[in-house]
């Protein structure tokens, strides 16, 4: 289980079907906006799942674990950062 979740695809967002409990808890990093939700909602957060393992994810990753978040990345590829 998790407290929040960031799906950072890549250079367009992959949307994937959430229920809707699930789906408040799940945020996309696309533009500014959305940086800053997600840092407000990282501070109160102990407990991250990030999908997608390129730059983008790492990033935010490296930014939930100085929050001190515990993080999970989830990468669909056979190793992270590939492309």
């Amino acid at each position: 289980m998790f407290d929040q979740l960031l799906l950072a695809t890549g250079s367009r967002p992959r949307k994937l079907s959430w229920d809707a409990d699930s789906a408040a808890r799940v945020h996309y990093l696309r533009t500014a906006a959305d940086a800053e939700i997600i840092s407000q909602r990282l501070k109160r957060s102990r407990r991250v799942v990030i999908i997608g393992g390129g730059v983008i994810g790492f990033e935010v990753a490296a930014s939930a674990v100085s929050l001190g978040c515990e993080v999970t990345i989830i990468e669909a590829a056979n190793q992270v950062m590939l492309a």
